[in-house]
């Protein structure tokens, strides 16, 4: 009886020491999961996302080195991208360089920005021909 008793012991020991230790498991990922990015070993560099957009200007603020980009999302609906510029901003037009003051509001532009913790910051602006009808 003693051999039994001692088998059923150990047998539990055991299987509470599996069950412990995949609950640990599950805890540390579950952990992992809901930490911020740079704690999980990224760089702020690759959590930045790059997008582009095409839609009209709808105001630009030179002095704010600002655009906002107003992008058609279905029929009723549209998107407001802000934008900051910075000295790696380029704007063009075809293959000529522009500055922000050649945009204008109801310019049609594409344009790629990076979204970043401290905001989003434009990297390419072109300023595409107008349609003529």
């Amino acid at each position: 009886m003693t051999h039994v008793r001692k088998l059923a012991i150990v047998t539990t020991a055991f299987v509470l020491t599996a069950w412990a230790a995949g609950l640990s498991m599950a805890a540390d990922q579950a952990a992992s999961k809901s930490q911020p990015a740079e704690t999980r070993g990224l760089s702020k560099a690759s959590k930045a996302a790059i997008h582009t957009v095409t839609g009209t200007v709808s105001a630009v603020q030179p002095d704010a080195k600002t655009v906002e980009v107003k992008v058609p999302r279905g029929r009723a609906e549209t998107l407001l991208v802000g934008a900051m510029l910075n000295d790696q901003t380029v704007i063009k037009e075809g293959k000529t360089r522009k500055s922000l003051a050649d945009l204008k509001v109801g310019d049609h532009v594409w344009m790629k920005f990076e979204r970043g913790s401290s905001g989003d910051i434009a990297k390419t602006i072109v300023i595409k021909p107008e349609k003529r009808s």
